[in-house]
């Protein structure tokens, strides 16, 4: 009913089962979508019901699949122009330059390895 209920009142959602897809067939809504698969499509479903609501998005992979309970937002960067002003977003380059993956760690380790190794002989 939540997710609906956000639909309705013109926020993205994306669907983490098929419940929620029953559920909107079974009421006769049928909001636009985002379906991302193979080749990512738009479906505008053009009911009346539904106009300015927001879009269903269907197909994300979620990283871990074991936490993806609850209602989420989603809004389509493709779409962004349509839903208002654009939104400032900021990301520093060196954000994470201290620390070094487990790949960096182990190639530094071999590194220093082979060093000694080879001032032994």
């Amino acid at each position: 009913m939540e997710m609906v209920q956000n639909l309705l009142m013109g926020i993205s959602q994306r669907v983490n089962s098929g419940a929620v897809l029953l559920a909107l067939s079974a009421w006769h809504l049928y909001p636009d979508m985002d379906v991302f698969c193979v080749s990512n499509k738009t479906v505008e479903q053009k009911d009346p019901l539904m106009s300015g609501a927001g879009r269903l998005i269907v197909g994300l992979e979620d990283a871990d699949p074991y936490h993806s309970t609850g209602i989420f937002w989603l809004l389509s960067l493709s779409h962004l122009r349509y839903y208002g002003d654009p939104v400032l977003c900021r990301r520093s380059v060196a954000e994470d330059a201290s620390r070094v993956s487990f790949n960096e760690f182990t190639l530094v380790a071999l590194g220093c390895f082979l060093q000694r190794w080879c001032t032994w002989t």
